[in-house]
């Protein structure tokens, strides 16, 4: 029987972890943390997998990965789109709390390369880094407009329904910038309307050429209902508010939401080169 204790003995000690202060505990995964919800839960659990980064920049990236996970979500509770932690290394969310799509994320996580670990169905597991990477670069990917608006290319039109935008002339402030880093004739309109969700939505109209005709100080009446019949600007940047609100420290902040499209309101991944 000794070699039979011996063996059960090696057995049951593979399946435990030491912590740093030597007491013994149970090695916690994915399929294991999983078993403490219902199973009608399951398909809405996804695990990212951090122990693929090194200790050292571990941290940054888990804070990078929640970053990016609550600026991809309308959630406004911050305790509701912060990934959970089950281990030190392992990451729970819920697209339930995110408003998240799940057949939406189902389909992003199916173009991972890097799939760590699957249990009949949905990838479980997820390396992190791609995920970052995947979310964060749109012009590589559509997975952000994917989990924030539901589609590949929002149109203009639906990016400001999203956030409840009052687009009525009335409610409009902005001004006309002489001198942007980033539009190619540097100036260009900037202006500001009210939302539904207690920010604001800050839209630019930008030139690929400037002249007498489109120059923005001899339209300032230019309204939105003209730009799709008569525009004079080439391209839009859309940035919104989004609010978000601890439940803890009852302290507020937002995080933003941005857009890039044509004179016409359709979505474009990256601005055309000059």
């Amino acid at each position: 029987m000794r070699p039979l204790i011996v063996l059960m003995t090696v057995l049951v000690c593979s399946q435990l972890a030491y912590s740093q202060e030597g007491s013994v505990k149970a090695t916690i995964t994915p399929e294991i943390d999983r078993q403490n919800f219902p199973t009608e839960d399951w398909p809405y659990l996804y695990y990212f997998d951090f122990s693929v980064v090194p200790e050292e920049s571990r941290q940054e990236m888990i804070q990078v990965f929640s970053f990016v996970v609550a600026s991809s979500s309308t959630q406004e509770l911050v305790e509701y789109c912060t990934p959970a932690k089950v281990t030190d290394t392992i990451y729970r969310i819920d697209t339930r709390d995110l408003n998240w799509d799940v057949h939406a994320l189902q389909s992003i996580l199916a173009a991972n390369p890097y799939k760590m670990s699957k249990v009949e169905g949905p990838v479980l597991s997820t390396n992190p880094l791609w995920f970052i990477v995947n979310i964060g670069d749109s012009t590589e990917s559509t997975g952000y407009n994917q989990l924030l608006f539901g589609k590949d290319k929002p149109t203009r039109s639906e990016f400001l329904s999203q956030f409840k935008t009052t687009m009525e002339a009335q409610y409009r402030v902005g001004f006309v910038e002489d001198d942007s880093g980033v539009s190619v004739q540097k100036v260009r309109w900037v202006q500001n309307f009210p939302n539904g969700i207690r920010t604001d939505v800050w839209g630019t109209l930008d030139f690929l050429e400037l002249n007498n005709k489109n120059d923005p100080l001899s339209n300032l009446t230019y309204l939105i209902q003209d730009w799709e019949t008569k525009p004079l600007h080439n391209g839009e940047e859309w940035i919104a508010g989004m609010p978000k609100v601890s439940i803890t420290t009852k302290e507020r902040g937002r995080l933003q939401a941005y857009g890039l499209f044509t004179e016409k309101g359709v979505s474009v991944t990256e601005a055309p080169p000059r």
